[in-house]
């Protein structure tokens, strides 16, 4: 399965507009959810007296309520700051995904693929990049509709998903693209799983009011080699699906790596 951010709640059947409304919970909600903290013990205002090296005589009712009151605004923000630090990770975890399919967007997979590739070259591992296209969904969309063509796309993401190794990347460019970076393969390898991906995409299609939404898909391949930027490397697929791209294996054939 390849590395994606989670999306267990995405129904691939669901309209477009209810799936953008699905969201994470966020944090600053629960947190308003959760009633308030007691307020402090007798027992630690007192310790907490002790500490700051006020004497037990001078521990007025007054000096008392103070630090009391002081102890219960320290606790409030540390609260507070705990639920900041979570809806920033929330926010970010938000901003990486795709707005609807269960995979990085294109911002997020540029920097992952960035960082794996600079990864890949300090210990001269070998990767391929695909830039897999589905060639006739617009063409499903004007047939049955954008939701319909919606559907296809969550449905290939998914598979696409649920058969790469953990390592992998997987993105969308916008569009009808996907990317894909295949860690720890040379060319052979990465070819076989292009074959199998394209074979597997076209075989099984998803349904829309039981009208099968079969997929054409094409794929273009490149190699990593030390040196390359991401753009060079996705420039570089986009080239060779031009070209034809991977051509299709014989039935059977799967993934080899």
């Amino acid at each position: 399965m390849a590395e994606v951010i989670p999306t267990d709640k995405v129904s691939p059947l669901a309209p477009t507009g209810e799936r953008r409304q699905d969201r994470p919970p966020d944090p600053y909600r629960a947190r308003a959810a959760r009633p308030a903290a007691d307020p402090p013990d007798p027992a630690s205002t007192l310790d907490t007296a002790s500490i700051l090296g006020i004497p037990s005589g001078e521990l007025t009712p007054e000096v008392f309520a103070a630090i009391r009151a002081l102890m219960a605004e320290t606790e409030r923000l540390r609260a507070d700051l705990e639920a900041t630090r979570r809806h920033e990770a929330y926010l970010g975890r938000l901003a990486d995904r795709h707005s609807w399919l269960p995979l990085y967007n294109r911002r997020a997979f540029l920097r992952e693929m960035s960082r794996a590739l600079v990864r890949a070259e300090h210990s001269r591992v070998s990767c391929v990049f695909l830039y897999l296209n589905l060639v006739n969904l617009a063409d499903l969309r004007r047939r049955h509709g954008r939701a319909a063509g919606d559907r296809a796309m969550v449905h290939a993401a998914s598979l696409l998903r649920d058969r790469l190794h953990p390592s992998d990347l997987l993105g969308s460019m916008d569009g009808y693209d996907f990317v894909i970076l295949l860690m720890a393969t040379g060319r052979e390898a990465g070819t076989a799983v292009a074959r199998d991906l394209i074979a597997m995409l076209e075989a099984d299609p998803a349904y829309w009011f039981e009208h099968p939404l079969s997929l054409h898909v094409a794929c273009g391949l490149h190699v990593f080699a030390v040196g390359e930027s991401v753009r060079q490397v996705i420039d570089a697929a986009e080239t060779d699906l031009r070209d034809g791209g991977v051509a299709r294996s014989p039935a059977g054939q799967g993934i080899r790596r």
